[in-house]
Parts: C-alpha cells; structure tokens; sequence
C-alpha cells in the first residue's frame, strides 16, 4: 500500500474517524473524502503526507485542532475542509508556493492569517467565511497576481482596506461581509476590471462611495448596505451595464438617485 496515490471515498455515509496509518502513505496525493460523516479529529500524522496535492474533506464532522504538521505540505495545491466543526488557529500553508484553493468556511477557527498563507502569491481560491479569524485586514494579506474570488465574511477582521486589492487583477469576487472594516472604499478598486460581484456590507465603512466604481463594467452584484457610507450616489453607477443586485441601504447617503443609474438595464 505505500505506493497508493490516491484514495477516493466520498459520497458516502460512512462514520468513525480516518485511520491515523493514513499518515504513513508516504505517496498518497489525493485524499478524497467529502460528504460524509466522519468525526473525530484530524490526525498528527497527516503531517507526514509530503507528497499531498489536493486534501478534499469537506462537509463531514471533523473537529478540533489541525495538526501544526500539515505546513510540511509543500505540495499541496489544493485544501478543503469546509463545513466541518474544526477550531483553532488556520494552518500554516504555502511553504512550497504551489497552494491554489484554501477553502475553509464554516468552522470554528480563529487568530490570525498566519504568514505563510499571507504571502501565498499562488492563490487563485480563498474561503474563510463564517469563522472567527481575526486581525488587521489591512495587514493580514498581500498582494496574489492569480486570486480570483476571495471569501472573508463573517470574521472579525478590522481596520482599513488596502489599496493593494486593486493590485489584484484578476479578482471575479470580493466578499468582506460581516466585518468591522472602517475607513473608505479604494478608489483603486476600480482597476479590477474583471470583478463581478463587490459585497462590502455590514462593516463600518465611512467616506463617499468613490466614482471609479463605475469602472467595473463587468460588475453584477454590488452590495454596501449596513455602513456608515456619506455623500451621494455617484452617477458612474450609471456605467455598470451588467448590474443586476445593488444594495446602498441603511447608510447615511444624501442627495438624488442619479438618473444615470436608469442606464442598468439588468436591474
């Protein structure tokens, strides 16, 4: 068995806790097991798994800690753990620069965005909704050449947003709902000229909604409601020609609907 490369065994009902000898497949590089129901915890010896490129365990009943031994993973690719009941500080990953999807929402993690996942220039994925991660956004991330869609919320992240996201270029979805994000929105948000979908609602956000959101002419969904956001709707709004989902409510907005906005058809 230790030139087994892959185990598949999802999709099933099965129960009781993945073998700790798992951990001595010294081969193995995919562990498929998602949509179970398996509990306990995820063992220290999966740390031992150098050959890993792609972990898939999401929606089974895992809980507790990750093992601090999973940063050895230098070749993994790709990590799934979502909708489990897993604690404790997120891993460690991205030693080898090759991690591409990061997808642990709906746990119960919290601390900060360790260093290692901060500088993972790799990412195309990033999911960490509905846990409790913490920090200052604008100091938690860097900047990620090939992020597509990145999922922060329902955290606790705080301070101001970066700049450094309109570096991002090849975003297609910016979801920070449900923080405690201050400041203003980044005019250089508007360079993200593939973005699709902007939710930035439930925060604490200040300032006018700048007019180079009107850039975004690939945007559908823009969603800002429950901030303190001031001054008027900008009429760039008008632009977005593809919007169908806009949401400005219980802000302290002023002045007139711009008749531009008339312009977005899809609405």
């Amino acid at each position: 068995m230790s030139s087994l490369k892959q185990i598949a065994i999802n999709n099933n009902s099965l129960s009781g806790e993945l073998p700790p000898e798992f951990g001595n497949l010294e081969n193995l590089e995919y562990l498929i097991s998602y949509q179970n129901k398996l509990p306990g915890s995820i063992h220290q010896s999966f740390g031992k798994l150098k050959s890993m490129i792609e972990m898939r365990l999401f929606n089974n009943k895992f809980s507790g800690p990750l093992p601090p031994g999973l940063s050895n993973l230098t070749n993994l690719v790709a990590i799934q753990l979502a909708d489990n009941q897993l604690t404790g500080h997120l891993p460690d990953l991205c030693h080898g620069k090759k991690l591409q999807v990061f997808r642990l929402f709906r746990n119960n993690f919290d601390g900060p965005v360790p260093k290692g996942l901060r500088d993972c220039s790799s990412l195309i994925y990033f999911g960490i909704s509905k846990n409790q991660i913490e920090g200052d956004i604008s100091e938690a991330f860097g900047v990620y050449p090939h992020l597509s869609d990145i999922n922060l919320s329902s955290n606790r992240f705080k301070g101001r947003l970066s700049p450094n996201w309109g570096s991002c270029k090849n975003l297609t979805g910016i979801n920070f709902e449900d923080n405690m994000i201050e400041g203003g929105i980044p005019s250089e948000l508007g360079g993200l000229k593939n973005l699709r979908r902007l939710i930035l609602s439930f925060n604490r956000l200040t300032s006018e909604i700048p007019p180079e959101i009107g850039k975004l002419t690939n945007l559908y969904w823009m969603d800002l409601r429950n901030n303190k956001l001031s001054g008027q709707i900008p009429k760039q709004i008008g632009q977005l020609s593809n919007l169908e989902i806009l949401h400005f409510s219980s802000n302290h907005l002023s002045g007139k609907v711009p008749e531009e906005i008339g312009n977005c058809l899809k609405l």
